[in-house]
């Protein structure tokens, strides 16, 4: 899980065609930074892709791998 404000890379997924086809809608693909806007406990949390603001359950969030934005390889 990623940090409150902390930028992150997109590295994959671990979910099913169904879900993956989902986050791909949403724009949280490979190599996309992906920012945690908020992430309070039993609260979807609040991400901002791009200029878009998406709510995600804790499920599916346990889904997408992540790396740290500016990591080497990022």
């Amino acid at each position: 899980m990623a940090a409150e404000g902390s930028p992150v890379v997109v590295r994959g997924c671990t979910a099913g065609k169904s879900l993956e086809r989902r986050l791909i809608e949403m724009g949280i693909v490979t190599g996309k930074v992906v920012t945690v806007l908020q992430s309070d406990a039993d609260t979807p949390l609040l991400l901002a892709v791009g200029d878009t603001r998406i709510g995600i359950g804790r499920g599916m969030a346990m889904k997408i791998m992540v790396a740290p934005a500016g990591s080497e390889g990022a």
